[in-house]
């Protein structure tokens, strides 16, 4: 995390938001406004080259500009900074007066920060939220705070499914004290033989659950949350994070499908 980094280095650092049509930067959070940023995990305000909106997402997502209390929508850009063609791509950016849609979800906050709850595979409809809408960077980021596990990638494979699936790399001397404790015994590289480990999993995040208000997530019965434990971290090699240092989401619903066959 930037609080992370901060200790680590002493130094200041400070959220960024961009992409590659947008030559990396169009936020940039400001010095000494870490609260904010803490807070609400925004990406800091539109730089001073380009103009920043939010537009209605299509109505599966239901995300509007007079959404209250903040307005919320697919984040657009506008500036010099804004690429019209990108190196060796024969295809111009598609632009719409000049606007270019991002492929994330933000909201705009009162002081004029952006806080970025999402890409378009990541907010999804969902019967298990109370607000019908799941944030799932949010959700795994607040899962992400408990120590038992180094890696997560939520799965919800169906809007109306009343299920959840976790995929979790566990913290290998959170489960080598869990099991000197409760005098069981397991190896890291054949975690799917040992169905403790899971259940210890799934136990430990419902209750960072509710330690970040995710209260609903914590009322799901134990047995509709699919625990799936890989014995690596998330890498590009184990096919379970992307090049961009994303999870690969394609991945973790293979593994979690398969705990149902």
């Amino acid at each position: 995390s930037i609080e992370w980094l901060r200790a680590l280095h002493g130094a200041r650092v400070i959220p960024l938001f961009g992409t590659h049509q947008t030559t990396a930067v169009v936020t940039a959070g400001a010095f000494y406004d870490y609260a904010s940023a803490i807070d609400t995990h925004n990406v800091g305000a539109p730089l001073a080259c380009n103009e920043i909106k939010v537009i209605d997402s299509d109505s599966s997502i239901g995300l509007t500009a007079n959404d209250k209390p903040y307005p919320r929508g697919a984040i657009a850009v506008r500036g010099p900074n804004v690429a019209t063609r990108l190196w060796n791509s024969e295809k111009p950016v598609e632009l719409n007066d000049g606007w270019l849609e991002l492929p994330f979800y933000g909201e705009i906050l009162p002081n004029g920060t952006i806080d970025v709850i999402g890409t378009r595979q990541t907010v999804t409809k969902s019967a298990l939220s109370p607000t019908g809408l799941l944030l799932v960077e949010r959700l795994e980021r607040s899962l992400s705070a408990s120590r038992a596990v180094t890696d997560l990638c939520v799965v919800v494979s169906d809007p109306a499914s009343k299920s959840i699936g976790i995929v979790a790399h566990p913290r290998p001397m959170e489960l080598f004290t869990a099991a000197k404790r409760l005098k069981k015994e397991y190896k890291m590289k054949q975690i799917d033989n040992y169905p403790w480990c899971s259940e210890y999993i799934r136990a430990k995040l419902v209750e960072v659950a509710k330690d970040n208000h995710y209260e609903w997530f914590a009322d799901i019965p134990l047995e509709n949350i699919k625990v799936k434990l890989v014995s690596e971290p998330f890498s590009v090699a184990n096919n379970m994070a992307k090049a961009d240092g994303s999870n690969n989401r394609e991945s973790a619903k293979k593994l979690i499908d398969s705990l149902s066959k």
